[in-house]
């Protein structure tokens, strides 16, 4: 299959086969036009000649020059990613429904969850690279918001615009807490080490899974599309 900056090429052959050869080549070869007529036609050929160059020197630049460089999340970079707390009206999942009824994402009635950000979504929200860590506890009562449970951490990843369009580019990853997981060393879990395929990740709803998880995350945070995916008001 043919690159892109293959395809430039031969348009631009084509641009200069259709108005050098076709067109000027024919009226050079008029000697029936006057001498000034001749050098106007040769300088029209050099304008068409030196601007092709340049605008092929310019997509080969554009080409190899990404306007982005992907981010990639590690263990080490998820471990300090809740820097800061994001101070949100939308708090959380409803006490007594925790992942079994439906989700209460748009109110502030419980608090469920705690939503933190690193450096660069502080500086950018949705900047590449940037981090949101979504912490969801398990309460046994509103009297009782202090005797919460960590239970499951959400994380969403920003990646570069075409890494995930239907979820706003976003990499999403769902993991459970348990007694195996020492959140004294890891407070935001342990990253999954396997992304999930495409194909798989589209409609997959296991309670760990990392990727571009469209049914689980990507569906409903694309309701929030005119605030970057995020159900963050920043």
């Amino acid at each position: 299959m043919l690159n892109v900056l293959t395809l430039y090429y031969i348009q631009d052959v084509w641009v200069f086969y259709t108005v050098v050869v076709r067109f000027l080549f024919p009226i050079m070869k008029n000697y029936t036009i006057n001498g000034f007529e001749r050098k106007v036609g040769l300088c029209i050929m050099l304008l068409v000649i030196s601007g092709l160059g340049l605008n092929a020197c310019k997509k080969e630049q554009n080409a190899v020059t990404p306007d982005c460089t992907d981010y990639t999340l590690t263990q080490a970079d998820l471990d300090k990613a809740s820097e800061f707390n994001v101070k949100s009206g939308i708090i959380g999942d409803t006490f007594d429904s925790l992942f079994f009824k439906s989700h209460d994402t748009m109110t502030t009635k419980y608090l469920s969850r705690d939503v933190f950000e690193n450096l660069i979504a502080r500086n950018d929200s949705v900047g590449t690279g940037a981090i949101y860590v979504r912490r969801s506890y398990a309460i046994p009562d509103t009297n009782h918001r202090d005797q919460r449970t960590l239970t499951k951490v959400m994380l969403m990843i920003k990646h570069c615009s075409g890494y995930f369009p239907d979820g706003g580019d976003w990499e999403y990853v769902n993991m459970k807490i348990d007694a195996s997981v020492d959140t004294s060393i890891h407070p935001n879990g342990i990253l999954p080490t396997m992304t999930l395929a495409d194909n798989i990740a589209d409609t997959s709803m296991a309670p760990v899974a990392r990727g571009k998880l469209l049914d689980h995350c990507g569906t409903c945070h694309a309701k929030r599309n005119f605030m970057g995916f995020l159900f963050l008001d920043k």
